[in-house]
């Protein structure tokens, strides 16, 4: 950073000394990298592998070995069937359906008075039928630089049924599909399956391109001013990351990103004040240089800036978890004696060859409202658009991998990463259906989570505000708050005097950023 921008930053402090403001917003950039294996084969000539399925008659008629076996492979390694330097075997067992135990029971949808009471006159009877069930699979991989690495992966629960109006539609609905519910329960196993083998095979010996994106906090306040450095900081950050692949060396990039990281050390030493907004900036800049220092693989250097960021006492959480990557790539960097995570990587054309540069997908964990537990893909494009429903891709009967779009009624929670978690909640969206009178099930990005008060966020611009004894959230884009979000926010406020004075003042913005601020204010209660 020049003199003249670091004075202009000075000025700009003293003018505006007595700022009040301290929204930050998470501003998202792309990065591209390698991902480093735990148990690294160092001689390119024998990454090479093999895998091998054996399965019951009642299972392979389902969904062949050879499906499962092409599913599971190792980055940057190639297939060798006769020779391979890394062996994994895989022994699945039969499904064990308890027929004996299936049972059919009845239950009621109950209509709830506007007094909290149950209306019995209203309250519906429905019958459901459910019977447990369980597999398993063991697995075995061996490399002769390691100790061999062995797992049993189980599946054991009780499968419901959804309603129905009589015990013999419950029944006949059983009888006549229950080859089906066979087939599902064994997709979603070996589904399972497949994602924990492939899991461990590509963290041990694995080197996959890695195409996604992460955040820096980056301030979203008029009224501070250190906003206009802040927004300038993510431009650069946008614009010099975007050129980052893979394979590619990083040098200039890296010195550009240095450059970044000055400035933000530059804002974070001209607060000196203790105050929570004070150290709120603070943290945001400290945790920034962190996360860059992260990208550039500086580890030691991400570590130092994510324990400042932890002093600062506002996010513990997630400085924590950003002291534990950074310790973890400085580990992997020296294990495998490299200086950085952009390199070539082994293509196996018939197998795993490399994603396009361009391409960006993820693993995601579903559980559905049946309590299944599902694996999927997901692209990053598609991850904005996650709200009414949620775009995955997962195994046909074949094996391939197909797009199957999931409604959000059907799903309790979506787990991306620690940044990305969705979860099932009920709220009437403005966004989505501006007209509707009754609320309807979303899913919605965890913001801010306490047992005084939630905020979530539907498709990434919609808060959804939620107090503890409440099943249904408040809409923050009605017409109630965009027109008088002084007189609706202080039913949030919990009564702390501090908060509801600068409601009164005007202080929060019906923004994602403003509503955080307003939800830790709510917390904290200074």
């Amino acid at each position: 950073m020049n003199k003249n921008y670091f004075s202009f930053l000075v000025l700009l402090f003293l003018s505006f000394v007595g700022f009040a403001q301290a929204d930050i917003d998470k501003e998202y950039f792309p990065v591209s990298y390698v991902g480093i294996p735990d148990r690294p084969i160092r001689d390119e000539n024998k990454r090479t592998y093999d895998v091998k399925v054996e399965m019951p008659e009642a299972i392979s008629d389902i969904i062949s070995e050879v499906s499962v076996e092409n599913l599971i492979q190792i980055n940057g390694f190639i297939r060798n069937e006769t020779t391979p330097f890394v062996n994994t075997s895989i022994q699945v067992s039969n499904l064990f359906i308890d027929a004996e135990n299936m049972k059919i029971t009845e239950r009621r949808h109950r209509t709830i008075t506007e007094d909290g009471g149950v209306d019995l006159k209203h309250s519906n009877k429905y019958y459901v039928y459910s019977f447990p069930y369980s597999i398993n699979a063991t697995y075995e991989i061996n490399c002769s630089l390691y100790p061999a690495q062995k797992g049993f992966a189980k599946q054991e629960r009780e499968f419901e049924s959804t309603s129905f109006s009589t015990k013999g539609e419950a029944y006949n609905h059983y009888q006549s599909n229950i080859q089906l519910i066979k087939e599902n329960i064994t997709h979603s196993f070996l589904n399972f399956l497949i994602y924990t083998v492939n899991n461990i095979l590509n963290n041990s010996y694995g080197y996959k391109a890695v195409n996604k994106k992460d955040y820096l906090w980056i301030l979203d306040s008029k009224r501070n001013p250190f906003t206009e450095a802040h927004k300038k900081a993510i431009s650069d950050v946008f614009f010099n990351m975007k050129q980052m692949r893979y394979n590619k060396p990083i040098e200039d990039i890296k010195k550009n990103t240095e450059n970044v990281i000055k400035t933000f050390d530059s804002i974070a030493n001209l607060i000196p004040a203790e105050k929570r907004r004070d150290r709120k900036v603070r943290y945001a800049c400290f945790y920034n240089s962190a996360v860059l220092s992260y990208y550039i693989d500086e580890p030691q250097q991400s570590s130092i800036y994510a324990e400042k960021a932890l002093k600062e006492e506002f996010n513990n959480k997630e400085a924590t978890v950003l002291i534990n990557k950074s310790e973890e790539l400085d580990r992997l960097l020296k294990l495998n004696n490299i200086a950085d995570r952009h390199m070539d990587i082994l293509q196996d054309e018939k197998f795993n060859a490399v994603e396009n540069e361009d391409a960006s997908s993820t693993y995601a964990f579903l559980i559905t409202t049946s309590q299944d537990t599902l694996v999927a893909d997901l692209n990053w494009d598609d991850v904005p658009l996650i709200g009414t429903e949620v775009k995955v891709y997962l195994p046909d009967t074949n094996g391939n991998m197909a797009l199957k779009i999931i409604p959000a009624s059907d799903i309790l929670e979506l787990v991306i990463d620690e940044n990305n978690i969705y979860v099932q909640k009920k709220f009437i969206s403005y966004k989505d259906n501006p007209r509707a009178k009754e609320p309807g099930y979303y899913l919605v990005r965890k913001e801010f989570e306490s047992n005084v008060i939630s905020l979530y966020s539907f498709k990434e611009e919609e808060g959804v505000l939620f107090l503890p004894d409440q099943s249904t959230g408040h809409s923050t884009r009605s017409y109630k708050f965009i027109m008088g979000l002084k007189n609706e926010l202080p039913r949030f406020s919990n009564g702390c005097p501090g908060v509801n004075a600068l409601i009164k003042e005007g202080y929060y913005k019906n923004s994602l950023a403003g509503l955080r601020t307003f939800a830790e204010d709510v917390v904290s209660c200074e």
